[in-house]
């Protein structure tokens, strides 16, 4: 059947599509994060011990905490980011894992397959 390519066609260039949308964020995703590793080895990203004396040292202490949380705080900016992304790509995995399966069914229901049984 020609509508049945047509629509064959239909199917297969929006799959395509997608999977080359997808392809491309998640090779722009994998050049925009950075490894672990390569955090943990910064000086920024090291937890430090300090040394505190009987007295303590106040202003030393507020300075370190203060860095701590912002350095927590981009942590936890850079992977709510990266949930974000994930989620996206689990998504449009999923919508293009759906549409072969929608398209079979579409053909079973409606009978357009030309030598199908059909549903009874």
């Amino acid at each position: 059947n020609g509508s049945h390519l047509i629509c064959t066609m239909r199917v297969i260039a929006i799959i395509a599509t997608v999977v080359a949308t997808l392809g491309s964020g998640v090779a722009a995703f994998q050049s925009a994060t950075p490894s672990l590793s390569a955090c943990a080895l910064r000086p920024t990203c090291a937890r430090t011990s300090v040394v505190v004396s009987i007295f303590g040292n106040k202003q030393r202490e507020a300075e370190d905490r203060a860095r701590i949380e912002a350095e927590q705080e981009e942590l936890n900016a850079r992977y709510a980011a990266e949930s974000q992304r994930d989620l996206v790509a689990m998504s449009v995995f999923g919508l293009v894992t759906t549409l072969p399966v929608l398209y079979l069914l579409s053909i079973a229901l409606t009978g357009e397959g030309g030598g199908g049984a059909g549903v009874y």
